[in-house]
């Protein structure tokens, strides 16, 4: 992240008149400045702000703070009514769903009409339309009318759209709250993938924790002025003390989610893969298949957060014709697809019989999950070879392959909390 700024803000603001009335507007239009038929309300107020290259600035505040408002002048959709805003190079922007979009427009004419009303060149369009279409995942329904679209495919596709462009500065403003666990862990991967290439980035989240995680700076905003900017830990926690008046008691009325319908893990092979984001390595040795259990033996789909967690791998030896020493694991990500926990059978200590040709075998993982924040996390599996020189290389790992969602029945204002225990010991004497 270099000092270069990409937007600079100064005493920016944005003024709406509204009218009591429809005839007041009428009124206003005849006669001018003689008379005043409209009350002023300021959605942002001189805010004085600077946003480095490659910088991810997250914004907090509560609903009507001024917020949107910000983003969609950075976004050029709105004209600020004073101050100055510059916004140096490319900017995309997903601001609510299917903004941009014409609904009677299939899903491929909008993809190259968000692209000509961004000013990207068709021939790069071109370039990029199969990764855009592989992002989006949303099949046949690319040549159907997005009026047909859920409202998770509608975010799909802008979101493909905007965050393939390599865009200078990308621009976010919660939309991505509609999609389902699999695509936010997409999405969050995208976003760190832009991070990395320099992208400035503007996101919006009510998610303290998400906050904490991916931004370098947390802006803010209250009654349409910029209240305070700094670091995320210290803004994030001072807004949510504010939000909360610093009550952090559990709600009383927080209820155990549905329990789910007992099934038994099967003994069988895994056969299928619930997700495949990314698959890495050459797959001599293969995933062919995974599931995952509550203890219990029941398919866990949501659990409380202290659950002990059941993965059951079935792999096969389908590169090698000799029995190979073979290592699965598996690495936790975040609800923003960021790495918190690894592990494997040789960090471990275990050893496991060694995987002959072509004979399936299922593994199977138990974890016990520490006090998670609640939201929806990923596990990636991965299963690594060890040749005979002790080297270890990852054969098959597939990313976001197990999402499960974690229901917090005591609140975890962090990522995580480790259960600690606390005692007082006698005093001297």
């Amino acid at each position: 992240m270099s000092g270069e700024s990409v937007i600079r803000a100064r005493g920016l603001g944005k003024c709406y008149h509204i009218y009591a009335r429809p005839k007041d507007r009428l009124k206003q239009f005849l006669l001018g400045r003689r008379r005043t038929y409209y009350r002023e309300f300021w959605a942002n107020q001189g805010i004085d702000l600077d946003v480095r290259r490659g910088e991810t600035l997250g914004i907090v505040g509560r609903n009507g703070a001024g917020k949107t408002t910000f983003l969609q002048m950075v976004a050029g959709t709105l004209q600020p009514t004073c101050g100055s805003l510059e916004v140096d190079g490319r900017v995309t922007a997903l601001l609510e769903l299917g903004s941009g979009f014409d609904l009677s427009f299939t899903g491929r004419e909008n993809v190259y009409l968000s692209g000509a009303v961004l000013g990207v060149p068709r021939r790069e369009l071109e370039r990029r339309f199969d990764d855009i279409v592989a992002f989006a995942e949303i099949g046949e329904f690319l040549d159907q009318p997005v009026k047909t679209y859920s409202k998770g495919m509608f975010v799909r596709l802008a979101f493909a759209v905007l965050a393939n462009l390599e865009p200078d500065v990308f621009v976010i403003d919660e939309a991505l709250a509609v999609g389902d666990a699999y695509f936010r862990q997409r999405c969050m991967r995208r976003f760190r993938e832009l991070q990395a290439g320099g992208t400035t980035i503007l996101y919006v989240s009510h998610d303290g924790a998400g906050m904490k995680s991916i931004c370098d700076r947390v802006a803010w905003i209250e009654g349409g002025r910029l209240r305070e900017v700094g670091a995320p830990d210290e803004v994030v926690e001072r807004y949510l003390a504010d939000l909360f008046r610093q009550d952090l008691r559990p709600d009383a009325r927080a209820t155990a989610p549905a329990a789910e319908t007992p099934v038994a893990a099967a003994h069988d092979l895994e056969r299928a893969l619930p997700n495949v984001d990314q698959r890495r390595g050459d797959q001599r040795l293969r995933i062919l298949g995974l599931g995952l259990y509550h203890a219990d033996g029941r398919p866990a789909r949501t659990v409380d957060h202290g659950s002990r967690l059941v993965i059951r791998m079935s792999v096969v030896n389908e590169g090698f014709d000799r029995a190979v020493e073979w290592i699965p694991g598996y690495i936790l990500r975040g609800p923003r697809g960021e790495d918190l926990v690894s592990s494997n059978s040789l960090r471990e200590g275990v050893a496991l019989e060694p995987l002959a040709p072509g004979e399936p075998r299922t593994v199977r993982l138990e974890l016990e999950l520490p006090l998670f924040h609640r939201g929806e996390y990923a596990l990636a599996p991965t299963l690594s070879v060890r040749d005979a020189a002790g080297a270890v290389e990852i054969s098959d790992q597939i990313d976001a392959a197990l999402v499960f969602g974690v229901e917090a029945l005591q609140p975890v204002s962090t990522v995580l909390t480790i259960r600690t225990s606390y005692e007082l010991e006698p005093r001297r004497g």
